[in-house]
Parts: structure tokens; sequence; C-alpha cells
């Protein structure tokens, strides 16, 4: 068995030090890595749950528009077969105004273009 002296000279090795120090910083540095990940993860996770969000409400919209445009085509089918061209003036328009409504929810759900790159800046004196 080594005696103490020895002991305390390993302890207290300059290059046990530095490697230890060496592995501290690498360990440190994993650490705010994964974190810095776990972050991101969350945030993506966030990103996809209001994505889903996004399309069930658009796929909602779609849904009741598409089964109002029935509605409202077979009401003209109707008033057709009546000659009533005030329900299928009403028809038509109510048509129009659904299709409006469903173009706008497709517009806001779309992402925003990315910005444009800033211009560069301007050389000095001139």
């Amino acid at each position: 068995m080594p005696d103490k002296s020895t002991l305390t000279h390993y302890h207290e090795n300059p290059v046990r030090q530095e490697v230890r120090e060496a592995v501290d910083a690498v360990a440190r540095l994993c650490l705010e890595s994964l974190n810095r990940m776990e972050r991101s993860l969350f945030t993506m996770a966030q990103a996809t749950s209001d994505l889903a969000n996004a399309v069930a409400a658009l796929t909602a919209s779609v849904t009741a528009a598409t089964a109002e445009i029935q509605t409202q085509t077979a009401a003209i089918a109707a008033a057709s077969a009546n000659n009533d061209s005030a329900a299928i003036e009403t028809a038509v328009a109510q048509i129009n105004s659904l299709t409006t409504n469903l173009n706008n929810a497709v517009a806001a759900a779309q992402p925003a273009p990315p910005a444009a790159p800033a211009a560069p800046a301007a050389p000095a004196g001139s």
C-alpha cells in the first residue's frame, strides 16, 4: 500500500486538477446543451400543438361552411324549381359570403412570409 505522502501527492497533482477542471467544464457544457435542447423541444412541441389547434379550427370551419354551401345549393335547386329568383339570389349571396369567409380563414392560417433582409448600411462618408 502506498504511504500517506504518495497519496497526498496524488491528490495534489496539478495535472489531475487540470483534468478534473476540464471534465467539469465538459460536463457543464453538456448540461447547458441539454438544457438548450430541452427548451428547443418544448418550443417545437408548443408550435406543433398550436399548429394542430389551427388545423383543427380550420377543418371545423371548412366542414361547417361546406355543409352550409350544400344546404344553400339545395335551396337554389328548390327555388329554381319554383321560379323564385329572390330565394336564388339570397342563397347565392350566402354561398359567396361563405366562400369569402373560407378564403379569409385559409389566408389567416397560412404563415407570414419571412421578413426581407435588411438593406446593407451605407459606407461611412457617403
